[in-house]
Formats: C-alpha cells, sequence, structure tokens
C-alpha cells in the first residue's frame, strides 16, 4: 500500500505539472506549489500508517511488531 501511494502522489504531481505547464515563464511557480500540496497530502496519509512488522521483528522489538500486525489486521477486517 505504502509502494501504491507513492507512485500515485508522483502520477497526480505530474499530471498537475503537465496540465499546468502551458506556456507562461511564472508557471513554474504553480507546477511546484501543486507538487508540494500533494506532497503534504501523501506526507498526512502516511503520518498513521503503522510501522512495519517484519521490520520491527528484524529489529528485535517483537512486542512492538506484534501490535503492528494487530493494528493492520484490524484495519483490514479480517480476522
Amino acid at each position: 500500500v505504502n509502494e501504491a501511494c507513492i507512485s500515485l502522489g508522483f502520477l497526480l504531481a505530474y499530471v498537475a505539472g503537465f496540465l499546468l505547464s502551458s506556456a507562461e515563464d511564472e508557471e513554474w511557480r504553480v507546477i511546484f506549489g501543486v507538487a508540494g500540496i500533494l506532497a503534504a497530502i501523501q506526507a498526512m496519509g502516511m503520518w498513521n500508517m503503522p510501522e512495519s512488522p517484519i521490520w520491527l521483528a528484524k529489529q528485535a522489538r517483537y512486542t512492538e511488531s506484534e501490535k503492528a500486525l494487530q493494528v493492520i489486521i484490524q484495519q483490514s477486517g479480517e480476522e
């Protein structure tokens, strides 16, 4: 899911840049601003994502790994 969010953010930024890149010399500021807004939205969306249970387990943080896995399972609706 994380990779999909990152790719979607890149895609939206490029599409917005393409749509706004008409002619003016000052348009780069608008493109840059839109890309910044999209990056901020993406960052806010990723803020609440749990840590990777696999990464936590590799760091010997087993209790945190189990908690993160439980959060993921609850969010996906599986039991």
